[in-house]
């Protein structure tokens, strides 16, 4: 997003950090893939010339690591930011919202966390599309809308007006109905004393993993299912 914004000073650092880290790679693989990586790097020469080097790739300097680039607070930062948009991002996955729309996100914070929410609140819309993003310590669960807590931060989609909730609710309980059907065979043939004395031991261990995944979606589905009620 800070490629596109209007901000020119945070684009320009946006673009010349991406160069700087393209190139770097550009010269790790050079050794692997040396013909396409040197005209890689001629382009970015002719594109960035603030960050020329005047040389070709094959004698350019080998790329060193240094300490003061290291940044705990900003690692810490990028790593709950990029579980926030993974997380608004898995809700619209699971609950069939189309990649086209753009969903309201409420999001229930401390105080601590809805500053951070604010200085990262173009990033967060651009990358997980969203539409309006509300958050602070005492808004309420919207109805009709799915959940899921992300660094102790409780994340709110509504869902009314992005999905048909009749539609949604019925494929659900399908989906639910027929996997608590295989479910039953599963656990019926764990529990017969003939199968588990002569299937070998492997086929036991996938029937036993078979039957925990199933649990494991079902849970899941039952969730979504009661989000939607």
């Amino acid at each position: 997003s800070r490629f596109y914004g209007d901000d020119d000073l945070r684009r320009q650092t946006a673009i010349s950090v991406a160069i700087h880290v393209l190139k770097s790679v550009v010269k790790l693989l050079h050794s692997y893939a040396p013909f396409i990586t040197e005209e890689l790097w001629q382009k970015f020469e002719t594109a960035a010339p603030d960050l020329k080097e005047g040389c070709d790739l094959i004698v350019a300097p080998w790329p060193l690591s240094d300490s003061r680039w290291l940044d705990e607070i900003a690692e810490k930062e990028l790593s709950s930011l990029q579980k926030l948009v993974t997380g608004v991002r898995t809700i619209r996955s699971e609950m069939g919202v189309s990649p086209a729309s753009k969903a309201d996100v409420i999001i229930r914070t401390t105080d601590g966390q809805a500053k951070f929410i604010a200085l990262h609140h173009n990033i967060i819309s651009d990358l997980a599309r969203v539409e309006n993003l509300n958050y602070g310590s005492d808004l309420k669960r919207p109805p009709h809308s799915a959940a899921i807590v992300v660094e102790k931060m409780e994340l709110f989609i509504p869902l009314e007006g992005l999905i048909d909730l009749d539609k949604e609710r019925h494929r659900l309980s399908n989906e639910i109905d027929r996997l608590q059907h295989r479910q039953s065979k599963i656990l019926a043939k764990l529990q017969n004393d003939n199968f588990m004395k002569k299937a070998p031991n492997e086929v036991v261990k996938n029937e036993k993993k078979k039957l925990s995944d199933m649990t494991s979606t079902l849970e899941k589905l039952q969730q979504n299912y009661e989000m939607l009620q």
